[in-house]
């Protein structure tokens, strides 16, 4: 938001915020190289989707997926090249390029909104040392605090899981956290995380929009509660 709304993606600092972009996609791709890497079926999906995606480029799509697997897929190729590229030219690139960010970060300066005194040239606020240093060390320390006496003191599910859950049921590192807040739901409260016009319906059986049944469990059958929920959420 700050990017967007001092506008540093202009000159002449839009070389530097493409560089961060790249950043996100090269991170984004290492994050799924990793993912691969299990060998399992779950990051069999994720290649099968990977090959979907990569058939689908015109012309070269085809030549691409060779060139990835090592022959169709699944290939005998693609484990030992995705470990290289996830331990070795891929972090190798990041710090290249994150390196160039920084450093042109530090040439141009930060943006910052406009006020009196306030240039391209200059940077008003307070100095990193011992100012700004001390005030995010202490917000460090409070957060640590904190995590430390929920996770000392407080129970996750204290009357229950409205799910029953068990080792083989937990997912990969990425979809963890959308997967577990749900089923970690608190059984005593069965609408908690749901949105409030669609747990009436379901409560109480009232009509969905539209005239729609609101006790159909397909989502195809409520147009506007689930899309609204969703972006309510």
């Amino acid at each position: 938001m700050r990017h967007f709304f001092t506008g540093s993606f202009r000159k002449p600092r839009e070389a530097n915020w493409l560089i961060g972009f790249v950043l996100l996609v090269l991170v984004t791709l290492e994050g799924f190289l990793g993912y691969s890497l299990p060998d399992d079926l779950l990051s069999g999906t994720g290649l099968r989707i990977a090959e979907g995606v990569t058939l689908a480029i015109p012309v070269v799509g085809t030549y691409l997926v060779m060139f990835l697997f090592g022959g169709e897929f699944p290939g005998h190729d693609v484990i030992g090249r995705f470990y290289s590229l996830h331990i070795l030219l891929m972090p190798a690139v990041i710090v290249a390029l994150l390196t160039v960010h920084l450093f042109m970060v530090f040439y141009h300066k930060h943006t910052q909104f406009r006020g009196p005194g306030r240039t391209e040239k200059n940077v008003v606020g307070q100095p990193l040392m011992p100012h700004y240093t001390g005030k995010a060390g202490g917000f460090f320390f409070l957060v640590t605090g904190v995590l430390a006496l929920i996770a000392g003191i407080a129970r996750s599910t204290p009357c229950g899981t409205s799910v029953p859950t068990g080792p083989t049921r937990s997912p990969r590192a990425p979809a963890r956290l959308v997967h577990g807040i749900p089923r970690r739901r608190p059984a005593c409260l069965p609408g908690l995380g749901v949105h409030p016009a669609g747990r009436l319906h379901r409560q109480h059986g009232r009509a969905g929009p539209r005239g729609h049944p609101a006790h159909a469990d397909d989502g195809r059958h409520r147009p506007v509660a689930v899309p609204g929920g969703l972006g309510h959420r």
